[in-house]
């Protein structure tokens, strides 16, 4: 087949506070996936794209063409309301821990975490030994285990891939880098660093992040399956995280495409998804951030570069689906694709820039980076996309990374299992990134103990794969980054940003978040703060008033 354990966590306590969605039937696996693999433990391949917004592939009604990942995706089950952190590290860590981010270690990125933070339980800025990550669990149940691509949960001795329980790794430790072997430091005095195997490594001549972490995820594939083990395969791609870059052969597979506008794509994508029943009908966007304007009132000269800007951004998107298609082939090839469990997702949602002003190097770009029109997309450059672009990106959603408003959090994500070719599934029960540690050792019948299990914030979704009418029991859902905050319970969510008031949304009526209920509502409200306040209790969470 061709496809183109934090310190204040203390479990009796906090139980009696705020219940924990914990690993279904935490000690065993779930009847339905016994009832899936009753003969064999499954590969599991685990892809991560890298600030990919939630309409931006074709099964979801974009103009990108991504024919592997619809494939993938109409194969398997779409997870509708699919939740992330508002950025990458934090949610990485979730992922591969199974609990929230400010136990794991990510309570707040490294790069932007003060020292005084940084001695808090939770916000070391790596992923701490308070949790077990999800590659040792498997390492430790007879997986071969080895990732290719983004790291970025820790730099020193003890943090990295290879004492995390990756048997292989091939990793770039920060949080982004030049996609290519030679270009310059995004931000001064932080070069990329690059290992294999906890060495310290040269990239090659012909190195292109996208391209290479895929030919080294099919060398590693190939070694798999001459062991008669399975393997979990993590593959963290950075496209198409800025800058935006691609190889020379593909700058000008979109020309023109989108010179039409932001407006005109979003609009689309929008009708689109709606028509395949991926968003709700007869519901209000969210409005263009307030610093993006129309397009007809863009100036000329802005237009032609914005819509470059987005050019090689789609390319990023569709080479990114080509090298799939190409893992795909080799576990075809290789007579592991019918034994293969295949998840994708992004860590967040679509970047809304600009990336210079918030890094503080607008000075380091100019002097060390081209930004010529000719040289978008290029090794030399230093591009990202505008803030309408991200709007097009998250369709009906409000904002973007960094935001805890849903197009920050409000992620791509399907599940795709052997043999379930032609039997799509497009499930609106909330599930949350944290819920894939569960779900892969549900798959994987690894056995917890009671014990082990406490520790998780995880629940299994199983069911939801396998059973017709499977369903989750709705646990409240939080989040908190930098002083953004939001809490989801049901259809009801509660946001604040840093400086703002609480905020109620119902998002069965208004996905887009454009009429604030707070005070028509404030039963809900009360409510979901009393909500708000077990999550931080529980997460040990540092607030204005408690740091």
């Amino acid at each position: 087949m061709h496809f183109t354990e934090k310190v204040f966590y203390v479990v009796l306590s906090l139980i009696g506070i705020f219940p924990l969605p914990c690993f279904a039937d935490a000690v065993s696996p779930t009847k339905a996936a016994q009832d899936s693999y009753l003969t064999q433990q499954p590969n599991i391949l685990l892809i991560v794209a890298d600030d990919l917004g939630l309409l931006d592939l074709g099964y979801m009604g974009s103009e990108i063409k991504t024919p592997n990942l619809d494939q993938l995706a109409q194969s398997g089950t779409i997870l509708r309301n699919f939740y992330t952190a508002p950025t990458c590290s934090p949610t990485r860590s979730m992922l591969l821990s199974g609990t929230d981010h400010h136990i794991a270690g990510l309570g707040d990125m490294a790069e932007t975490s003060s020292a005084g933070t940084k001695k808090h339980p939770g916000y070391e800025g790596y992923l701490n030994h308070q949790v077990t990550s999800l590659a040792t669990r498997l390492q430790r149940n007879g997986y071969q285990t080895f990732m290719t691509g983004k790291w970025h949960l820790g730099y020193d001795q003890g943090q990295r891939p290879a004492h995390r329980g990756f048997d292989k790794s091939f990793a770039l430790l920060n949080g982004a880098a030049s996609h290519f072997a030679h270009g310059k430091m995004l931000i001064p005095g932080r070069p990329p660093q690059y290992l294999e195997d906890d060495r310290p490594i040269s990239l090659p001549d012909n190195f292109y992040s996208t391209t290479s972490y895929t030919d080294k995820m099919l060398d590693y594939i190939d070694a798999a399956t001459e062991q008669e083990k399975p393997f979990f395969a993590y593959l963290s791609y950075t496209a198409p995280h800025w800058p935006l870059q691609v190889p020379d052969n593909a700058r000008d597979l979109y020309q023109g495409q989108y010179d039409g506008g932001y407006d005109r794509v979003r609009n689309h994508r929008i009708s689109e998804a709606q028509k395949r029943g991926h968003l709700p009908q007869g519901v209000r966007p969210a409005p263009l951030p307030s610093d993006a304007a129309p397009w007809d009132k863009v100036p000329p000269l802005l237009q032609k570069r914005s819509a470059r800007q987005m050019e090689i951004y789609a390319a990023m998107v569709d080479v990114m689906d080509q090298q799939i298609g190409r893992v795909i082939a080799g576990l075809a090839k290789n007579g592991q694709l019918d034994n293969t469990v295949i998840i994708f997702m992004s860590d967040n949602g679509p970047e809304g820039g600009p990336v210079t002003k918030y890094l503080k190097v607008e000075k380091w770009v100019d002097q060390a980076f081209d930004s010529s029109y000719d040289k978008i997309g290029t090794v030399a450059s230093y591009d990202f996309y505008s803030r309408g672009w991200a709007a097009a990106s998250a369709g009906l959603d409000r904002h973007y990374k960094g935001s805890t408003y849903q197009g920050g959090i409000h992620a791509p994500a399907f599940i795709t299992l052997p043999g379930q070719q032609g039997r799509l599934k497009n499930v609106s029960s909330v599930t949350h990134v944290k819920d894939l540690y569960a779900t892969i050792l549900d798959l994987a019948h690894i056995e917890l103990s009671v014990e082990q299990a406490s520790r998780l914030q995880s629940r299994s979704l199983v069911p939801l794969l396998t059973q017709k009418n499977g369903t989750l029991e709705d646990s409240p859902q939080g989040w908190e980054l930098r002083g953004n905050q939001a809490m989801r319970s049901g259809e009801w969510k509660l946001v604040k940003t840093q400086r703002g008031p609480w905020q109620l949304f119902n998002l069965a009526r208004d996905p887009g978040e454009t009429n604030d209920l707070s005070e028509n509502e404030p039963e809900k409200l009360s409510q979901l703060l009393q909500d708000w306040q077990k999550y931080v209790v529980q997460n040990g969470i540092l607030t204005p008033s408690n740091d």
